[in-house]
């Protein structure tokens, strides 16, 4: 966007607004150039804010920052990625727990009633021949 100069203290418009860059972060997505606004910048304020936390970050940790900066759990709904994804992860194998005993149980009913028919046939032929 600014030829690979230093960019640092250049401004940029966006939507009739004028922004001062103060930092450059690599997030090595070389398809898309991302611009990333502060949320206090913004002209509307999101109702819940998404984090996906490393494991040494509490979902406590991020509360108090966001209450430094004058952002309450009060007004908004604070959404751990990692409590989601453990949560899918575990009713995903939950799933498909469920799914193979159910899939038992229709093999172990064929299988007998299977067993049952053959039998039948069996026991006809036995007969005959008796």
């Amino acid at each position: 966007m600014f030829g690979g100069n230093d960019c640092i203290g250049n401004e940029i418009i966006i939507d009739n607004l004028i922004y001062t860059v103060v930092g450059v972060l690599n997030d090595k997505d070389e398809d898309n150039k991302n611009v990333y606004i502060p949320i206090t910048l913004l002209k509307q304020s999101p109702n819940a804010f998404v984090s996906l936390l490393s494991s040494d970050i509490s979902e406590e940790y991020i509360k108090a920052q966001y209450r430094n900066l004058g952002i309450t759990t009060e007004h908004y709904d604070f959404v751990n990625l990692n409590a989601l994804i453990s949560m899918i992860k575990e009713k995903g194998i939950l799933s498909c727990i469920l799914l193979i005993t159910i899939m038992l149980i229709f093999l172990v009913k064929w299988a007998i009633s299977r067993g049952i028919k053959q039998y039948e046939i069996i026991n006809k032929l036995l007969k005959k021949i008796i």
